[in-house]
């Protein structure tokens, strides 16, 4: 007969597989360190080998989000610091939504940005999480808001993207409503933490 003491380990054991995180480490994000494969600080030549080769890879230019901006209508991107990157995209099949993305700058990784269904943070933020989830995990966040034209001829409402930073963390979110809408999250963002958080012009079209 099983003594008590013995018992009692076993369901403790037990209990702590029962409430592990399953999810596949190919899909785990680390704040302020990784999502799945990809790594802060390793080289193109690294992440490829890791990944294979992406879908495409694009130049493009990447702007510095200022700390007390609010809003910073399309047009007046040419106003704020810019600086240039190459951003790597894969997505798992040929018409998947969403894409996995590594910003390189100078030949390195410094930041990392997922749309795609599945990745998980350890506390379990995911795409799918709510805005106020969010901030139940997660406190002061560094918001920064843009407002991207819409069609009116169309009947089109203006599409209000914002981006909540956490640099203390290394972690970020884009969430986009149209105006009488509720925000959702986008992507979910991995970049070195206690720095300003970049974003690419014309990259959420993947």
């Amino acid at each position: 007969m099983m003594k008590p003491f013995f018992l009692f380990l076993w369901f403790v054991v037990f209990l702590s597989a029962a409430n592990a995180d399953t999810t596949p480490l190919p899909y785990v994000i680390v704040p302020g360190h990784s999502i799945g494969k990809i790594e802060l600080g390793q080289t193109q030549a690294v992440v490829r080998k890791k990944m294979g080769n992406p879908k495409i890879t694009l130049s493009d230019k990447a702007i510095t989000h200022v700390p007390d901006a609010s809003t910073y209508p399309e047009e007046e991107y040419k106003d704020l610091k810019e600086r240039s990157v190459t951003i790597d995209v894969w997505q798992r099949k040929k018409n998947d939504v969403g894409s996995l993305m590594a910003i390189y700058e100078v030949g390195k990784v410094i930041q990392i940005q997922v749309s795609l269904f599945g990745y998980r943070t350890k506390q379990g933020l995911t795409r799918e999480t709510p805005m106020i989830r969010l901030g139940s995990v997660y406190k002061n966040p560094r918001v920064v808001t843009y407002t991207v034209q819409a069609d009116e001829e169309l009947g089109f409402d203006p599409l209000v993207e914002q981006t909540w930073d956490y640099p203390q963390h290394g972690f970020a979110v884009l969430t986009d409503k149209y105006q009488r809408g509720t925000p959702s999250i986008n992507s979910l963002i991995v970049h070195k933490r206690n720095n300003l958080l970049l974003r690419v012009t014309g990259l959420y079209d993947f």
